[in-house]
């Protein structure tokens, strides 16, 4: 069972999610707290950050608000200049959404070291729920939590039923959001 960051395997079964699905979910999250301006921050090539931007973004579209998108290489920690005159030029009350809890650290930290308020200026949500993430941020992240664990089952009962039919058949495990904390 693989989770591939570049794309998704025919030949092996795969644990993915439903990322443009998580995306929508930011959004719509946003959205009824009245957000007009709305920004992306994402990793390039990678699928999980790609389709999460992609269902934000055409969410953001439905409701005709500002969009604003940021894609890089995996994450410089040393080097923030580019990450930095973006968080500058975003609109006073943005709602930024980030591709991961990781991701949205670097931005709570990044809009702290330029004097970018937080919710304020700039409210920002992660995903994946990762507890310890989420809390050494100040503020806290808010982030929107994955069914990990239901995902992990469903491997399991998939795997175990290929042991016991001997069937070597590919599956997909989807991984759902459960919504934001």
């Amino acid at each position: 069972v693989l989770q591939n960051n570049r794309s998704r395997s025919d030949v092996y079964s795969n644990l993915t999610g439903d990322y443009e699905g998580t995306g929508r979910l930011a959004a719509l999250y946003f959205r009824k707290k009245l957000y007009t301006n709305y920004a992306y921050f994402g990793v390039r090539g990678i699928i999980w950050s790609e389709e999460r931007g992609k269902g934000f973004r055409e969410e953001v579209e439905k409701a005709k608000g500002n969009f604003y998108y940021y894609a890089e290489e995996p994450i410089n920690k040393e080097d923030r200049s580019s990450i930095i005159l973006w968080l500058k030029s975003l609109p006073r009350h943005t709602a930024l959404f980030c591709c991961d809890d990781a991701h949205a650290l670097h931005i709570t930290e990044t809009c702290q070291m330029i004097g970018r308020s937080i919710p304020e200026d700039i409210a920002v949500l992660g995903v994946d729920d990762d507890e310890l993430l989420c809390e050494i941020s100040d503020p806290p992240i808010s982030s929107i939590q994955l069914d990990v664990e239901q995902g992990a089952y469903s491997v399991c009962r998939n795997l175990h039923r290929q042991i016991l039919s001997k069937d070597s058949k590919v599956f997909n495990v989807i991984i759902y959001a459960l919504g934001v904390r």
